[in-house]
């Protein structure tokens, strides 16, 4: 399928969004999946509706499907049942914009911890851990 198939089985507003963004050239190009039709058409910095916009899409949940309410309540649950999360883990629930949920769930009064992970490197890990 080409990247034009794919963007044509989006509903509106994305079809006509991802459609203008994209140059005639790259719409005939192939793609596999959703994701590569999306990360291949254009940079999405350069557009209106920005970089989490789009990873959002890619990932096949359409943004009004993922309220800021909605990804708290999945990060909450994923908290209340014990498990430890990093930004990768919250990125994988199709969640690309964590800092600002972390940081609605503790306006919010959600009691949890974070733990920085270094290992030698610069690059650390961040966990979010409930607190009992």
């Amino acid at each position: 399928m080409t990247i034009q198939d794919y963007f044509n089985r989006l509903p509106e507003p994305y079809r006509t969004q991802a459609i203008r963004n994209t140059s005639r050239k790259k719409l005939k190009r192939e793609a596999n999946s959703l994701w590569q039709a999306v990360y291949f058409a254009f940079p999405f910095s350069d557009t209106p509706e920005g970089v989490d916009y789009w990873h959002t899409v890619a990932t096949g949940e359409l943004p009004d499907q993922q309220s800021p309410e909605s990804q708290c309540l999945k990060i909450r649950k994923a908290l209340e049942a014990g498990r430890r999360l990093t930004a990768i883990d919250i990125h994988k629930m199709g969640i690309y914009c964590h800092n600002a949920r972390i940081s609605d769930l503790r306006k919010a009064g959600f009691q949890f911890t974070t733990e920085i992970i270094r290992n030698g490197s610069k690059h650390h890990a961040v966990h979010f851990i409930p607190k009992p």
